[in-house]
């Protein structure tokens, strides 16, 4: 079995993203990882790249735990 950290593919990582921004996050982060569990492919491009450094974190977060 792959480690959180190591998706197999996009979407993967996009709902290891948003469920962690939910779980671990503040009142904003949290906002946003709702956002984008419910983001098309556009907006889930804009999301990641309008944050990087919350994607980075919260990518690997679950890892960490």
């Amino acid at each position: 079995m792959e480690p959180e950290s190591s998706p197999n593919n996009p979407y993967q990582e996009v709902g290891i993203v948003a469920e962690n921004m939910q779980r671990y996050g503040g009142g904003f982060v949290q906002n946003l990882g709702r956002a984008l569990a419910r983001a098309d492919d556009r907006n889930i491009s804009r999301i990641k790249q309008a944050f990087p450094d919350y994607w980075e974190e919260y990518l690997h977060m679950g890892s960490r735990n």
